[in-house]
């Protein structure tokens, strides 16, 4: 299991942050699986990514 998974509940003035981190990770595959089942691409945000120098 990945580290973040373990211990991210342990530290307790993180426990609000790292559960709304959660959230924000999961509501971002939810809609990106959502764009494309509709679109039968990858969002913009994927497509147009590119590397910062």
């Amino acid at each position: 299991m990945e580290l973040h998974k373990q211990r991210g509940h342990c530290v307790p003035q993180l426990q609000a942050i790292h559960a709304q981190a959660k959230q924000l990770l999961r509501d971002k595959l939810i809609d990106h699986r959502q764009h494309i089942t509709q679109h039968r691409e990858d969002t913009p945000e994927i497509l147009n990514w590119q590397w910062s120098y």
